[in-house]
């Protein structure tokens, strides 16, 4: 798979990342499924929002090569709600 792009996700309520190979044609929606996924953790894609380069990434049908994503970049995967502190 040589046109793979090393992804890194950072996903912040549980303060972990993982390093995904995605092409440059992989939505921003199925980045955050595919992270979810890889870190075990059963939520909804849905509850995030993805950032890069500091701001919020649009995820109707925006792809990696559309924010012009860069080799090893990383994004950040924020809960959309903010969650009480106990």
């Amino acid at each position: 798979m040589s046109d793979s792009l090393p992804v890194r996700v950072t996903v912040m309520d549980v303060w972990d990342a993982v390093t995904l190979r995605l092409t440059a044609t992989t939505p921003i929606q199925d980045v955050k499924r595919l992270a979810l996924d890889a870190l075990g953790l059963k939520r909804s894609a849905d509850e995030y929002v993805v950032k890069f380069r500091g701001a919020a990434v649009p995820e109707d049908s925006t792809t990696l090569a559309d924010i012009q994503f860069a080799p090893n970049a990383g994004l950040i995967m924020l809960g959309r709600r903010r969650r009480p502190v106990y």
